[in-house]
């Protein structure tokens, strides 16, 4: 029988956030062939996604399928078999995770035919610690992956250590638009009037979801030790999530609500990088951390946690802190790197290329397995 193209390639992972698993769905599907590749997508009964309208431009399927357990047991114990067998056209699933502890799709797709599988570890670490039961559940499928999935990949050495721990996996990158992060010094001043922000001010910036494992809070704390120093500065945060109201209430209580800006979930990102001076993230654990090569090829340096890869330290601008060091240690090291900086923001493309960081060059080779599983099959 004639293979008939584009072959579709389900997605779980992407979700109502413009996280780093949701940034690195759309940037490879955007660079996918699709008369050979397309993406369709998995999700949770009535969620709205991010980049959803653009998924459908593009030709990919939403379906909102997934069905808690606990919510409806009869229901979400059958709908992912009865989604197989009525979508017999997909021919590849690829499971986007930050633990093993939900595979029940998969294990399912096994048994409905679907002959490549892949699970793809997106972080060093839980999101958020993992109950009993799901650690119970994650133990046993880290012993039984090789007959639940085909393939193994990872968003950098650690996430793929983490997860798949002596088992051979695959390093996929996190690539992005390289052109598209570029300095402009243009967007900088348009950017600093629209907020009435002086080019001498120094802005810090971070871009992230207001959850427990980017760790605003401490960003807060570090901030106001920085206050101390550099009496003028401003703090750009960027994103949403569920601790928003708790990061509110703390910059109010720190009395920093004159010196704090939230400009909630943006599509504008790679602009809004110009308009900072420094960029922090003090996370607690990072599969790769997608935004700080965005924030590198922008030409800003970078402050973070030793909880964050190695490997994303590209261009050598980010310096690694640890979290137990306080936020007064923090506050000198982020003076020192300032004053320390060079103005030119320009930076060596062909390095981000050789690193593996070009979307038009890593969604080509993504493309080829697709397509080579496909023809083995």
């Amino acid at each position: 029988m004639n293979q008939e193209y584009p072959i579709r390639v389900l997605h779980r992972g992407m979700s109502y956030n413009r996280g780093g698993i949701e940034s690195y769905l759309i940037n490879y599907y955007r660079h996918m062939d699709r008369a050979l590749v397309q993406f369709d997508f998995i999700v949770p009964e009535g969620m709205m996604i991010a980049f959803e309208d653009e998924i459908k431009t593009m030709g990919g399927c939403i379906y909102k399928e997934i069905v808690g357990i606990k919510k409806n047991p009869i229901k979400g114990l059958f709908y992912d078999r009865k989604f197989f067998k009525n979508h017999s056209e997909i021919q590849i699933l690829h499971i986007n995770d930050c633990s093993a502890s939900n595979l029940r799709l998969m294990k399912i797709a096994k048994k409905c035919g679907v002959q490549t599988r892949i699970l793809h570890s997106h972080n060093n670490d839980y999101l958020v610690p993992l109950r009993k039961r799901q650690l119970f559940v994650e133990k046993l499928n880290k012993k039984n992956l090789d007959k639940i999935a085909t393939d193994l990949f990872a968003c950098s050495d650690d996430a793929g250590r983490f997860m798949f721990g002596d088992s051979s996996f695959k390093v996929v990158k996190n690539a992005v638009e390289v052109e598209k992060y570029l300095y402009s010094s243009d967007k900088r001043a348009l950017y600093r009037n629209e907020w009435g922000i002086p080019d001498n001010v120094n802005v810090l910036g971070c871009v992230a979801r207001f959850d427990y494992q980017k760790n605003h809070d401490y960003l807060l704390d570090v901030f106001a030790e920085y206050k101390r120093i550099d009496e003028k500065a401003i703090l750009i945060l960027i994103g949403d999530g569920p601790l928003r109201n708790e990061i509110e209430n703390k910059i109010n209580v720190l009395g920093l609500s004159n010196s704090v800006k939230l400009l909630g979930m943006r599509a504008d990102v790679s602009e809004l990088l110009n308009a900072f001076d420094l960029f922090i993230l003090p996370s607690r654990s990072e599969g790769l951390g997608i935004v700080f090569v965005e924030a590198q090829i922008n030409g800003l340096g970078c402050v973070t946690s030793d909880n964050v890869p190695k490997e994303v330290n590209i261009l050598d601008k980010i310096e690694y802190l640890a979290l137990d060091a306080g936020a007064e240690i923090w506050a000198q090291q982020i003076d020192k790197i300032k004053k320390n900086m060079n103005a030119d923001r320009t930076i060596d493309i062909q390095r981000v290329r050789d690193a593996g960081y070009d979307i038009k060059i890593e969604a080509k080779k993504l493309q080829d397995f697709y397509l080579s599983k496909i023809r083995k099959g």
